[in-house]
């Protein structure tokens, strides 16, 4: 999962906000406005960019681009919705260096 041009720490849960995507926990919101894990992702990474009009060296792992990179402990589609907030960081780079790395 890319993480938007901002500071990734280990201590935050970056899938956190997919999580409510997918599973809006307010009552207010109805069910069928869920979307998918992957549709989530898609709105944290080349959706961000996009917003921001900066998808031409944001949002994708391509040449040329600048990318924070947060590697999961986990796919997020694969896992149950209810948990994707749980899924553990293994790897966090910022500006090319690593930041955080499991032990």
């Amino acid at each position: 999962m890319l993480a938007r041009r901002q500071r990734a720490r280990s201590d935050r849960q970056p899938t956190a906000p997919v999580q409510r995507c997918v599973r809006p926990a307010h009552r207010v919101v109805a069910r069928s406005s869920a979307i998918t894990a992957r549709e989530a992702l898609h709105l944290y990474t080349p959706g961000s960019a996009t917003t921001q009009f900066a998808e031409h060296t944001l949002g994708t792992i391509d040449r040329g681009k600048l990318a924070d990179v947060v590697a999961l402990g986990a796919d997020p589609p694969s896992v149950d919705p209810g948990a994707i907030k749980d899924i553990g960081v293994d790897l966090t780079v910022v500006d090319g260096r690593v930041v955080y790395e499991k032990a």
